[in-house]
């Protein structure tokens, strides 16, 4: 980890514990994200004493958690993605209807997040969920004015499989 923070990667932390890990090694916390769509208020506290802002969620009850315990917090709306349809995550409609909220009550939104699974042996899942993202980032410039500038792909990246499937 220490290696990855020093060619100034970020990191997507699930859990608190990730996050205290990752202090304890001094890195930033502008290069955290609490990636766990259901926090605590007890963890986003811990969060925002220790300069974590960046936080995923994918509902209405968890972005108003948000905003009332870490008002200038930068969120990324976690998507859902068709090859794990059962997981967390926010469709394109409550996505939209998310930023809308967001917008309405000054929460800022950064960008979108999605997680394809553990593992992901299919690249193309990947490439569907960046086009999903798309829709949204394009929605929400076009006919919300909203700009975003990030996207989130968590955990499951395929490598070199990946690679060789944009680059062949």
């Amino acid at each position: 980890m220490k290696l990855l923070a020093h060619f100034g990667i970020g990191f997507d932390c699930s859990s608190q514990d990730e996050i205290e890990k990752l202090l304890k090694l001094n890195i930033q916390p502008n290069r955290i994200l609490f990636a766990n769509p259901c926090k605590l208020i007890s963890q986003i506290k811990f969060s925002k004493q220790n300069g974590i802002n960046s936080f995923v969620f994918d509902n209405e009850c968890e972005l108003l958690k948000i905003k009332e315990h870490h008002p200038d917090a930068q969120c990324f709306i976690r998507m859902k993605v068709n090859c794990l349809p059962d997981k967390f995550g926010a469709d394109f409609n409550t996505s939209i209807r998310l930023i809308q909220k967001a917008i309405k009550i000054n929460l800022k939104i950064n960008g979108i997040s999605f997680y394809v699974g553990f593992r992901q042996e299919n690249a193309e899942n990947i490439i569907e969920a960046i086009k999903a993202a798309r829709q949204i980032y394009d929605h929400a410039r076009d006919k919300l004015g909203y700009v975003m500038n990030f996207l989130d792909i968590g955990g499951g990246f395929p490598g070199k499989k990946f690679f060789f499937l944009l680059f062949p």
